[in-house]
């Protein structure tokens, strides 16, 4: 049984289509072997025809109509739809394309022949293409990073110390750290010990304050004296935009005292925690329902520094300001170090985030020539390490007691790069 490609997809209707066929090729007449080529291109076309015309009324819906159509060129050719499918399959419109073919092919051998122009980025010195790195890595790190993947040689250009000193420069003397995180640094990665003599404790601290270049101190003892290794793997704060969380959780609907059954509905709550980091150690904190994209353009430098809610409860769900410090993460490795981001709400409960910042690339990575452009979101990721609140105990005004808060419910947070409304200096 032949088998047609029709277009409406009911089986009953391909069924009784089939069932005629069968019966228009069991009744078709039999030709005789005289008949003339003339003869047999008219019934072809005349079979062609009558199908054409079922098509279009099976595409119209009358299926009918249609039915009775295929069964007559079936009469008058048995093979009518192979020959329809071969027509539809090699027959081309006349000027439909050929016009378009033929003047892409003569386009594509006139470039063929044309030979390659010159490159002028391969030509330029490397003084220049450096300093055009240069500029270009202060003005958008991202466009420098893209940029420093075109070719071999600008990836090789990129490498350049001074380029990554220069980011190293506008970007680690304005993290605000803790005096413990800044001796651990400047030590080159060594514990303080207790058992420390008061004498090597002042010579440890009048050492540290005698470098005039803490920054080129702590890139020849902890980095090896590279500034592209440092600004790729020491964790820092990111200024020039916005740190988002997620967060979501279920929870059951309907009355406190009502038990939960296969029928009690469930509610989806999902809201999101913002922080923006200042250089000088403030930072704003908000927890919202609202997207991001109709918040973070307004947390530029001109959110009133009193900003306060105006109805009771937690400072957070209108935005508050805080203050943040870089500490020491305890037990990590020198070569291969992360941080903790300590952030203070103020208030009569105080809340603490304890943040963890990671290096954007490992020692590992970075040894295997691994770029910026490829280290995933580690980079601009802070984990949860600790949720706590503290207040001041009743007995004793002085006395600060810390409880810590579930953070079950609470996802980490990734840096969100915003151009903000009011234009102010961002760093790197």
């Amino acid at each position: 049984m032949t088998n047609l490609n029709l277009a409406h997809p009911s089986g009953s209707f391909q069924t009784r289509v089939a069932k005629s066929v069968e019966r228009a090729k069991q009744n078709t007449t039999t030709h005789s072997g005289s008949e003339s080529a003339e003869e047999l291109r008219d019934r072809e076309e005349r079979a062609l025809e009558v199908f054409a015309r079922a098509a279009d009324l099976e595409a119209q819906g009358k299926l009918n109509d249609a039915l009775q159509e295929y069964s007559r060129s079936f009469k008058i050719h048995d093979r009518v739809d192979l020959l329809y499918r071969s027509r539809l399959k090699y027959k081309t419109p006349a000027g439909l394309t050929t016009g378009y073919a033929d003047q892409n092919d003569a386009e594509d051998a006139e470039e063929e022949q044309e030979p390659d122009g010159p490159c002028f980025l391969l030509e330029a010195p490397s003084e220049i293409i450096i300093d055009i790195l240069e500029h270009l890595a202060i003005q958008n790190t991202l466009d420098f990073v893209h940029f420093s993947a075109t070719c071999k040689r600008v990836y090789d250009l990129a490498k350049t110390e001074r380029i990554w000193q220069q980011l190293s420069m506008l970007s680690f003397p304005d993290q605000v750290m803790s005096e413990e995180y800044r001796q651990w640094l400047l030590s080159g990665g060594q514990e303080t010990g207790e058992d420390d003599t008061e004498e090597q404790e002042l010579s440890r601290q009048l050492a540290m304050v005698s470098l005039t270049d803490p920054e080129q101190h702590i890139c020849d003892t902890l980095y090896a004296s590279s500034w592209h290794y440092m600004y790729l793997t020491r964790p820092r704060l990111r200024y020039d935009g916005v740190y988002i969380a997620k967060c979501s959780y279920i929870r059951p609907g309907g009355t406190s005292n009502m038990t939960q059954a296969w029928n009690t509905p469930m509610i989806l709550v999902e809201y999101y925690r913002y922080i923006r980091f200042f250089p000088g150690g403030k930072c704003f904190v908000m927890q919202k329902t609202t997207h991001p994209e109709e918040v973070v353009y307004t947390f530029g430098q001109d959110i009133p520094q009193t900003r306060r809610s105006r109805r009771k409860g937690n400072p957070e769900d209108t935005g508050a300001w805080a203050t943040y410090k870089i500490m020491p993460d305890p037990g990590t490795n020198p070569n291969n170090h992360s941080a903790i981001a300590l952030v203070e709400i103020p208030g009569s409960t105080i809340v603490k985030y304890y943040l963890r910042l990671g290096p954007a690339l490992s020692k590992k990575a970075f040894d295997e020539g691994t770029d910026l452009e490829r280290c995933g979101t580690q980079w601009r990721k802070m984990k949860w390490e600790k949720l706590s609140s503290t207040r001041v105990v009743e007995d004793d005004e002085e006395e600060l007691e810390e409880l810590p808060l579930s953070t079950k419910n609470e996802k980490s947070f990734y840096f969100s790069r915003v151009t903000f409304r009011n234009r102010d200096v961002h760093k790197k």
